[in-house]
């Protein structure tokens, strides 16, 4: 599989245009002045300018490669990387030229392949549940438990990172939103993975991972390396984190009011003990000598 073309060489120049749209106009600006001598930084050039450059490029390099050997394909990246390694698998230099031509940024959006996600994609069995259960059908569990620790910004990162053809609709202003937004597109996303076969997650696993060694994966570790790498360690961890039944919830809150509760009457004896140390009428030193008094 790493000695053939990546999966996402061959997606379509509308998927791609619509893949680089998610970018800011300086992102793609960047990306374009590494390949074009004609662009210049003082000249502006708007966003849709930019995103046609790149795309030219793109599908030269795409229909050379595709009549390249791989000896051939290493003498074109080697010209932008010189410490490439000449044993790299053939998928893996067309992934380095990309980096190396765009920047890692823009070579990462390019590689996102396209997938249907208003499509129905039934469970093959419950037993899945048992180490993804958020891809029930009942997600209120996890609605509920909006994650405090994770800012609104890295929430809207992921969705913004999203291609447009797949990303649900939120409210940019309501971590709840988000959040929920995050969750559905989770839920139909794990479906999906979970309905391809072995070749296809590696191929989508050296899309977001690419790595010159692949390890023996398991159906379901590959899928969770995907989406790992697809929504960030933070968000994945998140949404993984057991959920409490009612009555250890109820056992968790007793047991923290507890502990601030005797905390608090801690803290108040150690500043009763504190102010009676302070106001209490010290003992004279034996140095301390006085006038005589008349």
């Amino acid at each position: 599989m790493l000695n053939s073309d990546p999966p996402w060489l061959s997606c379509s120049l509308s998927h791609l245009r619509s893949s680089l749209s998610i970018l800011t106009h300086d992102e793609l600006h960047a990306a374009v002045l590494r390949i074009s001598p004609c662009f210049t930084p003082r000249k502006h050039y708007d966003k849709l300018s930019c995103i046609d450059a790149i795309l030219d490029h793109f599908e030269i390099c795409r229909t050379v490669f595709s009549s390249c050997s791989p000896a051939s394909i290493y003498a074109c990246l080697h010209n932008l990387n010189p410490n490439v390694s000449s044993d790299f698998p053939c998928s893996l230099m067309i992934t380095s030229f990309f980096e190396a031509a765009y920047g890692p940024l823009v070579a990462s959006i390019l590689r996102k392949s396209p997938w249907h996600a208003q499509d129905f994609y039934p469970l093959p069995d419950d037993t899945i549940l048992n180490d993804m259960p958020w891809l029930t059908d009942d997600l209120s569990p996890w609605m509920n438990r909006v994650p405090r620790k994770l800012p609104i910004n890295v929430l809207k990162t992921c969705l913004c990172s999203m291609h447009p053809s797949t990303r649900p609709i939120f409210k940019v202003i309501s971590k709840q939103s988000c959040w929920h937004a995050i969750l559905r597109h989770l839920k139909q996303r794990g479906r999906f993975l979970f309905h391809q076969d072995d070749m296809f997650l590696l191929g989508q696993l050296t899309c977001v991972r690419p790595s010159p060694e692949i390890k023996a994966y398991t159906h379901k570790s590959i899928i969770h390396e995907i989406l790992s790498a697809e929504y960030g360690k933070n968000i994945f961890s998140e949404v993984s984190r057991p959920l409490l039944t009612r009555k250890q919830q109820i056992s968790t809150c007793t047991k923290s009011l507890y502990h601030e509760k005797k905390m608090q009457e801690k803290m108040m004896a150690f500043k009763l003990v504190n102010d009676i140390y302070v106001s209490w009428p010290h003992k004279v030193p034996h140095e301390v000598i006085f006038k005589q008094l008349n």
